[in-house]
């Protein structure tokens, strides 16, 4: 997937928040050993400045190939 990224755009955000924090949460279901995962910084009065959506993919440790994810793994990731 092609992306774009406004750096300009970025520094203005910056420029005009004194406060500003991250928050992120697992969106969906896992799928086999993908999920996806939103990120969001917003300034102190809760206006989303910036926003993202990732796709991660969970290894295993000893093999390096992709792990399914299960109910277990994803519960303390989840927001609800």
């Amino acid at each position: 997937l092609p992306i774009g990224v406004d750096h300009d755009r970025k520094l203005e955000v910056a420029e005009a928040c004194d406060i500003a924090h991250g928050r992120t949460h697992v969106s969906g279901e896992p799928r086999g050993a993908r999920f996806d995962r939103e990120v969001q910084f917003v300034d102190g009065e809760g206006k989303v400045l910036v926003s993202a959506l990732t796709r991660w993919v969970m290894l295993d440790r000893e093999t390096t190939r992709p792990a399914r994810i299960t109910a277990e793994i994803a519960a303390p990731f989840r927001s609800e």
